[in-house]
C-alpha cells in the first residue's frame, strides 16, 4: 500500500494570524494542498490520507476550492477528524468528495486501513469518538489513522524544547489495547506539528509534521506485508512556504524505513 499523508491543514481565512512551533501560513495553505496532491499523483500514491485538524474553525468553515481539489484526485480519500474539525458528521458534509473514517477498516492494496476520529461534538475535543475497533480487524496488519498519537511524544519533543499540545484521552489505554494485538498496527498521526517516530513490540506510530506551519509538509508511505513481515518507508516532502523564524519540529529524518517481525517487533532500518 502507498499513501499519501497530510495532516494539520488547519484551513480559515487568508489574512488570519497563528502559530505553534512557527507561524502559521493561512494564505498558501490551499496552494501547498495543491503541490501535496500533484506529488502524492506523480507517486502514484493508493490513497490519500489525512490525519486531522483539516479546518482551524470546524470544517463548516472549509472552502468549496478544498473539495474541487480532493474531487479530483483517482484514489480514495479518507479523512479523520481532529480537535479543530467538529466532528465527523460536519467534516462529511463539508468534504463530500472524501470518506470520513473507516472505524472498522477495509482492504486497500493488500492492507487493512481504518481510522479513528476525535472531537465529536458536545464531548471533550482532546477524546476519540470511539475507541479502535480491533475486534473487528482480525488477525492482519492495520494502518491506522488517528490525529492525535496513541502514544505520548511528550517526553521526546519537551527534550528537544518544543511545545507538546497534549495527549488524547485515555491514551495509555488505546496504546495497551493496540500492544495486546498479535499482529502489528502502524498508527498515522499529526496533531503534535512535528515529524517524530516510535518502535513499540507491535505499534509503530509515525507523527506527521504540519501543512500549516514550517516545514509545510506532506508525505508518502510505502507499507508492504509479505511472510509474516512487515516492512515501512517514509519520505517526506517540504511544500513551498515562507522560510521559518527558528528550528524545524522535525525528530526524524526526512526518509526512514522499519521492519516487524514476530520475533524481535518493530526496529527502524531494514530489520
Amino acid at each position: 500500500m502507498r499513501i499519501g499523508l497530510l495532516t494539520d491543514l488547519h484551513l480559515d481565512d487568508a489574512g488570519k494570524e497563528a502559530s505553534w512551533h512557527n507561524p502559521y501560513d493561512f494564505d498558501g495553505a490551499l496552494d501547498r494542498v495543491a503541490g501535496a496532491l500533484d506529488h502524492f499523483a506523480a507517486e502514484r500514491v493508493d490513497v490519500v490520507a489525512v490525519c486531522g485538524d483539516v479546518a482551524h474553525h470546524g470544517a463548516h468553515a472549509l472552502p468549496a476550492r478544498l473539495d474541487a481539489l480532493l474531487a479530483a484526485v483517482p484514489v480514495p480519500v479518507v479523512a479523520v477528524t481532529g480537535n479543530h474539525d467538529g466532528g465527523p458528521a460536519a467534516l462529511s458534509a463539508a468534504l463530500p468528495s472524501s470518506r470520513a473514517g473507516l472505524p472498522a477498516g477495509e482492504s486497500l492494496a493488500g492492507l487493512r486501513l481504518a481510522g479513528v476520529h476525535a472531537g465529536a461534538e458536545g464531548a471533550d475535543a482532546s477524546a476519540l469518538v470511539d475507541p479502535p475497533a480491533i475486534e473487528r480487524w482480525d488477525a492482519e496488519p492495520v494502518v491506522l489513522l488517528s490525529h492525535f498519537p496513541l502514544v505520548s511524544h511528550a517526553e521526546r519533543l519537551g527534550a528537544r524544547g518544543l511545545r507538546y499540545p497534549g495527549d488524547v484521552h485515555e491514551h495509555r489505554a488505546h496504546a495497551a489495547a493496540l500492544e495486546r494485538r498479535a499482529t502489528p498496527t502502524v498508527v498515522l498521526s499529526g496533531h503534535i506539528h512535528a515529524r517524530d517516530a516510535q518502535c513499540g513490540e507491535r505499534i509503530l506510530q509515525l507523527t506527521q509534521a504540519a501543512l500549516i506551519e514550517a516545514p509545510y509538509e506532506c508525505a508518502v508511505l510505502d507499507v508492504e506485508a509479505d511472510d509474516g513481515e512487515v516492512a515501512v518507508r517514509r519520505r517526506a516532502r517540504l511544500l513551498a512556504g515562507p522560510p521559518p523564524p527558528g528550528p524545524l519540529p522535525v525528530i526524524s529524518p526526512a526518509e526512514e524505513r522499519f521492519r516487524w517481525t514476530a520475533a524481535g517487533g518493530w526496529v527502524a532500518g531494514d530489520g
